[in-house]
């Protein structure tokens, strides 16, 4: 008897974990659907809702598959019009949608300046996956050396070849997918780790890479963080190194200091303070030439990023002064059959906008969705809503002014994701048709590479 309760408490646990574990495993979202106990078997939407309950929905909700109500205004939007049936974006002159860019990547291969790249995206960059390579690429053409932002804390430390990184465990996580916190604001990265004034000395390593020769040194580092405003003490702590203790002062909302300007191996630094601070990341980079930082929150789509405050990036923005920003998501939109996303148009609009207001000198660049693979009509192929998100994402780019350049189609459209995993020896993509892998990986890096140096090519060739 006692057995028989026992299978029924873990079969009970099994299924209300399951709808969490959905959300969370590719696996699981290619090859089964989701269900809830009170209302039997719930699509993806409905699913996401139930993570997702605790943050802030700055998505429009979705009534049926057609009609769509802005979670914003609560105005009906209106059906998506026909698919496009062309870019509509004239690639033969990307040219004047990246020119701020270009003129930085001119200066940087002259090593009179940097070329700053901010790459945001989502689990398809985790690990420094595709911008790892880019940033090499890129780096060997224009010169420049550094693995470029990392954070205080990430959950992909483990697996990421292009730095070695560790810290203490005690270093909690507040980001765009966990929830804000309740003091200060999320970084250029949609991540924040406060550290208190008692905490027991925390600590983060770094230690150069061997993956690829310009990332063997970190020719600087510097540490950014946001102190508590208002304070009166003019010092939060300071951080203790192998070069001496650096001033951590309570001063500006987003505020930097240099740990080290001398090249290095290896760079450590503990925590020691008289008042709390929300720590962001390091920068590990070069004076000049190509700097790639990879900001990769897994689980978004993207909106989120409206979360992280006008003045918080303009912070940012005066410190770092990116030269192009790189927008690559869509992917956690995906919904078998749905082909409305005229509310998630508007609000990719609006993280554009966002983006066009607070750093007003960098170009912007919307990397399309990259394809999906799932079951229609029985057989693997191209998940039905792909085609829709990636042309909310064109007509978003077009509406906005900004570079537009489709992952989908640069892996060879309908159906492309299939052939990844089951037809390229050895495979391009994992099992859950969904992911690329590491060689996967370094093709869709090469493929955006292309993209850009043939609109730096169009960009020499207008110059008198």
């Amino acid at each position: 008897m006692r057995r028989t309760w026992g299978i029924l408490v873990i079969a009970l646990a099994f299924l209300l974990a399951y709808p969490f574990a959905y959300q969370r495993i590719p696996f699981l979202k290619a090859h089964f659907t989701s269900f809830n106990l009170l209302n039997g078997v719930m699509d993806k939407k409905e699913a996401k809702e139930l993570v997702e309950a605790e943050f802030v929905n700055l998505e429009p909700k979705t009534i049926g598959t057609e009609v769509e109500i802005d979670s914003t205004t609560g105005d009906t939007l209106p059906p998506p019009p026909p698919l496009l049936e062309s870019p509509a974006i004239d690639t033969s002159k990307i040219y004047t949608l990246l020119f701020r860019f270009f003129q930085a990547l001119e200066k940087a291969e002259a090593k009179n300046g940097q070329a700053r790249i901010f790459y945001f995206g989502d689990s398809m960059i985790e690990g420094d996956l595709i911008t790892q390579t880019l940033r090499n690429n890129l780096q060997k053409r224009f010169g420049g050396d550094g693995v470029g932002w990392v954070p205080i804390a990430s959950q992909t430390a483990g697996f990421r070849r292009s730095v070695v990184h560790t810290f203490s465990e005690q270093i909690p996580t507040y980001s765009l997918f966990k929830g804000k916190h309740k003091t200060f604001s999320f970084g250029i990265g949609g991540e924040v780790f406060p550290i208190r004034a008692d905490s027991t000395t925390p600590w983060v390593r770094y230690v150069t890479s061997k993956m690829f020769s310009t990332l063997d040194t970190f020719p600087s580092a510097r540490f950014f963080y946001q102190p508590l405003l208002g304070e009166s003490e003019p010092s939060a702590g300071y951080l203790k190194t192998k070069w001496g203790n650096i001033d951590l002062p309570n001063k500006d909302t987003v505020s930097a200091v240099w740990v080290t300007q001398l090249p290095t191996k290896a760079v450590t630094a503990e925590f020691h303070l008289n008042r709390p601070i929300g720590a962001y990341g390091m920068s590990l980079e070069s004076k000049s030439g190509v700097i790639l930082d990879n900001f990769s929150i897994r689980g978004t789509n993207g909106i989120t990023l409206l979360q992280i405050p006008g003045s918080t990036l303009r912070g940012f923005n005066g410190l770092l002064q990116p030269s192009l920003i790189v927008l690559q998501y869509g992917l956690n939109l995906a919904e078998p059959n749905r082909t409305n996303f005229e509310g998630y148009r508007i609000q990719l609009e609006k993280v554009i906008r966002h983006f066009q207001r607070n750093c007003p000198q960098a170009s912007i660049l919307i990397l399309g969705v990259a394809d999906k693979g799932g079951k229609v009509d029985g057989e693997l192929s191209t998940e039905t809503c792909i085609p829709y998100i990636l042309d909310a994402q064109r007509r978003a780019a077009l509406n906005c002014g900004v570079a537009f350049f489709s992952l989908y189609d640069a892996m060879g459209g309908e159906g492309s994701m299939v052939r990844w995993v089951k037809e390229e020896k050895p495979a391009l993509a994992n099992l859950d048709y969904t992911h690329v892998n590491g060689l996967g990986a370094a093709k869709l890096a090469g493929l955006i590479q292309k993209f850009l140096m043939d609109g730096y090519q169009q960009y020499l060739d207008q110059k008198p």
